[in-house]
């Protein structure tokens, strides 16, 4: 009985919508926070949670849901939509090397094994 349980009615419902939605002689009450049947969520609105639309993540970054929009959330000191940016992408060291430092994440410019600057 889910009835008494309101949930919450983003992407992270889709697996459920979908096994409810291929057995609708169930019959269930389950409402989402708003009050709206699970049942009568509109599938269109849902296409866009189906994890075959996930996007393509890089450098660790793992797909999520957010709303109704699947995002990648990125770890360390990768940024960008993929997660495919990273601090030494837009900074220049000069004749130097970018480095990240794996602990931290931060960006430092390594000139002659030695760091001579932080990346801001």
């Amino acid at each position: 009985e889910l009835s008494g349980n309101p949930l919450n009615c983003d992407c992270s419902i889709f697996p459920f919508w979908s096994w409810l939605i291929e057995r609708s002689s169930i019959g269930t009450t389950a409402k989402c926070s708003n009050g709206t049947l699970v049942t009568s969520l509109q599938s269109a609105a849902l296409e866009a949670c189906h994890p075959d639309n996930c996007l393509q993540c890089f450098n660790g970054g793992k797909c999520v849901a957010m709303g109704y929009t699947l995002i990648c959330e990125c770890i360390g000191q990768w940024t960008g939509k993929f997660c495919q940016e990273s601090q030494c992408t837009s900074y220049d060291c000069g004749f130097g090397d970018c480095y990240i430092e794996p602990v931290n994440g931060t960006a430092q410019c390594l000139c002659d094994d030695r760091y001579v600057n932080f990346v801001q």
